[in-house]
């Protein structure tokens, strides 16, 4: 073999030696650095889908509570009027028997009934203690016919 053939292959096989410990040296160097880098922004992408799934609970938590709440107003409201208890015993018999059906439907409407007269109490009252209907219309400040429906159906 020829001198610069030889040494010319002990270049190349330094370089490539130098090459490679340069290379596996920088990769193990930016692996560490790589991988404490890399663990901890996912812990904080873990931790910040963390917070956002748990807002987004306690925001769907915080609205079902409203609603629950103003489901129980309207249900103490309606068993504060004693119109409830009066109803119920006039629809008593109906209840007693096995008509499961018409037993739903009438509670129901009982509600519906009860929770009219909440929200109307002011003008039957007011109707209950003899004024005309202009004048009930006139003092709270709603139209006639308004009065006068509601006077009809509570008739």
């Amino acid at each position: 073999m020829d001198v610069n053939v030889v040494v010319f292959i002990l270049g190349c096989v330094v370089v490539a030696a130098s090459l490679l410990y340069s290379v596996y040296a920088n990769k193990n160097m930016s692996d560490d650095s790589y991988l404490s880098s890399t663990s901890e922004t996912q812990h904080n992408n873990a931790i910040n889908n963390l917070n956002k799934k748990y807002t987004n609970e306690l925001d769907i938590l915080k609205k079902e509570i409203y609603l629950i709440k103003n489901e129980l107003s309207t249900v103490l409201e309606i068993l504060n009027t004693n119109l409830l208890t009066a109803t119920l015993e006039e629809v008593s018999p109906e209840l007693k028997g096995d008509k499961s059906r018409e037993t739903i439907s009438s509670f129901s409407n009982i509600l519906n009934y009860s929770k009219f007269v909440s929200k109307n109490k002011d003008i039957i009252d007011r109707y209950k203690s003899s004024k005309s209907i202009e004048e009930i219309a006139k003092e709270l400040n709603k139209s006639i016919t308004e009065v006068e429906m509601v006077v009809k159906l509570i008739k």
